[in-house]
C-alpha cells in the first residue's frame, strides 16, 4: 500500500531514538508512535540547519466499524464499513512560520520534503481535526544534507538548477532570494559558486531513486 521500501533506511529510522511529543531532538533520525486525542495536537521540535533537508512521514490508523455488531456469528457483506480518521501534518520554521501545505487527502498517509531555509528549530505538529474520537499515528523524520547546487529539490544537479542560478550571476551584496546560490560562500555570486555548481552537474542523490 506503500510503494516501494528502502529497508535498510526504514530500519536505521527504526533503530534511532524514539521521539515523545513536546521532546526536542537534534537527531539525523527519529520517529514516534503515539495516540491524540480529539481536536487536540501533539508537537515536536526538531533542530536543524539551513539549506538541509527535512523529511517526515505521518500514518495513522484506519477504523473499521460492525454495524451489525453481535456477540456471536460471522461478519457478512456490508457489515463493515471502513473510515479514515483526519490528521494534519503541520510545520513551521523558527520564526513560527508554517512552510509546509496541508491539500486534503483521503488517504492515512503525509508526506513532505522540505529545504530548510532558516537554522534553528523546527515544529512539527500533529493535529487531530475529528471533533469527537481520538487516533494513534506513527511519525518518522530525517534530516539529510541537500546535494550542493541542486536548488529545485528534485535530487539531481542539471539545467533547472542552471536555471535558477543565472538570474543571480555576479550578484555582489547576495541576501535574502539568492542565498541558496551563494555556494562558496563569500556573500556574492561569482565563478567560485558556478565551480561548485559544475563539480556536482547531473549528480543525483541513490537515497531517493537510481536513475
Amino acid at each position: 500500500g506503500y510503494g516501494r521500501l528502502d529497508a535498510i533506511r526504514a530500519f536505521e529510522t527504526l533503530s534511532s531514538a524514539r521521539i515523545v511529543p513536546a521532546s526536542t531532538t537534534d537527531n539525523l533520525k527519529g520517529w514516534a508512535y503515539s495516540s491524540i486525542d480529539a481536536s487536540q495536537q501533539d508537537s515536536y521540535t526538531i533542530q536543524s540547519s539551513k539549506n538541509e533537508r527535512l523529511l517526515a512521514t505521518l500514518t495513522w490508523n484506519r477504523r473499521v466499524v460492525w454495524t451489525d455488531k453481535r456477540p456471536w456469528g460471522t461478519i457478512e457483506d456490508r457489515e463493515l464499513s471502513g473510515y479514515l480518521a483526519n490528521l494534519d501534518l503541520e510545520i513551521r520554521d523558527p520564526d513560527g512560520i508554517l512552510v509546509n501545505s496541508n491539500p486534503s487527502t483521503i488517504d492515512n498517509l503525509e508526506k513532505v520534503d522540505l529545504l530548510l531555509t532558516k537554522t534553528g528549530d523546527y515544529i512539527v505538529k500533529i493535529i487531530n481535526q475529528s471533533p469527537s474520537e481520538s487516533v494513534a499515528y506513527g511519525l518518522a523524520f530525517e534530516i539529510l544534507p541537500p546535494i550542493p547546487a541542486d536548488f529545485n529539490i528534485d535530487y539531481v544537479v542539471d539545467t533547472d538548477d542552471l536555471i535558477g542560478f543565472v538570474p543571480y550571476w555576479l550578484n555582489t551584496d547576495c541576501t535574502g532570494d539568492c542565498f541558496p546560490y551563494d555556494l562558496s560562500p563569500n556573500g556574492q555570486i561569482d565563478l567560485s559558486d558556478f565551480a561548485v555548481l559544475a563539480d556536482n552537474w547531473l549528480t543525483y542523490d541513490g537515497r531517493y531513486y537510481n536513475p
